[in-house]
């Protein structure tokens, strides 16, 4: 069975204006194609009450680090309070949207360590104590991953639309 080890949890970047949520979305997912990490919708929840609009998108991003190990991304968007509003020619969306990202690291995902107690327990004394630099370069990297997703998402919400 595989096993998780979580870097970060509950790192948040909000944001409350005018917006467009497809072009969001599609950040997210370029993104992810280009530092290599596969993209699966978990869940895409939509309701309406008196106009407006609540929803809930679970993205689970991994990227295969070694034959072992798997970077992983959790990423919650939470927008409510939608309407649709049209400006300037396009149908935007305005309210509030908050993106949660969970980072961990996914150990043993082909179980094969984990079928007998004394591999697993050879496996972790061999991270822990022969090879501890190994899990420290795949922690280092989904820290520097988990950083560079959010500067985008800030700069993405903060940076002035261009006129086309």
């Amino acid at each position: 069975m595989a096993y998780s080890d979580f870097i970060e949890r509950g790192n948040t970047t909000s944001f409350k204006g005018l917006f467009q949520l497809n072009d969001v979305y599609k950040e997210i997912c370029n993104w992810a194609k280009k530092n290599r990490y596969d993209l699966d919708e978990k869940q895409y929840r939509c309701d309406r009450d008196h106009g407006e609009e609540t929803l809930t998108i679970v993205l689970e991003l991994k990227k295969k680090v070694n034959d072992y190990a798997k970077l992983g991304l959790d990423i919650t968007i939470n927008a409510t309070g939608i309407k649709n509003i049209k400006a300037k020619n396009k149908v935007m969306q305005e309210g509030e949207v908050s993106i949660s990202i969970d980072s961990y690291i996914l150990r043993d995902y082909d179980d094969v360590w984990s079928r007998k107690f004394l591999n697993r327990f050879l496996r972790e004394c061999f991270d822990k104590f022969i090879a501890p630099g190994r899990f420290d370069a795949d922690c280092n990297e989904c820290k520097k991953d988990l950083k560079d997703l959010k500067n985008m998402l800030k700069d993405f919400f903060n940076a002035p639309k261009l006129k086309k």
